[in-house]
């Protein structure tokens, strides 16, 4: 029990990294993990995902910490009391295909145009400091 609860912030930074890339199919990275049960804490740190194939090399979602704290003492099977949640730098990258498929084209020949002009015109990053 004790090599569980020792080994458990890289148990699940493992987890997160295999479990996400394999159901993203994207590369998932996490810099670290800090659990601490006692208190009810969890942060992910210098987390990020990778853009899918076909798309631009910049990250699609990443963040510098996400940290959630629960009440223990007040968390059950029917609920959880989340008291925090800080999320430190987030970014998303929302990027549309360069090439849009036929049944859009023609609903809107205006918006083909200006990607096959500037495929990245249709660009959304939101990051938030």
């Amino acid at each position: 029990m004790f090599l569980l609860f020792s080994n458990l912030d890289k148990i699940v930074e493992t987890g997160i990294e295999t479990a996400g890339s394999s159901a993203l199919g994207s590369r998932v990275e996490v810099g670290s993990v800090a659990i601490d049960l006692t208190s009810g804490a969890a942060s992910i740190y210098n987390f990020s995902v990778a853009n899918p194939t076909g798309y631009s090399n910049a990250e699609m979602i990443s963040f510098d910490e996400l940290s959630v704290a629960i009440d223990l003492q007040n968390t059950n099977s029917q609920n959880v009391h989340v008291t925090s949640i800080v999320a430190r730098s987030p970014h998303v990258l929302y990027e549309t295909s360069a090439v849009l498929p036929i049944w859009t084209r023609s609903a809107s020949a205006l918006m083909m145009v200006a990607r096959q002009r500037n495929p990245r015109a249709l660009t959304l990053q939101i990051s938030i400091s």
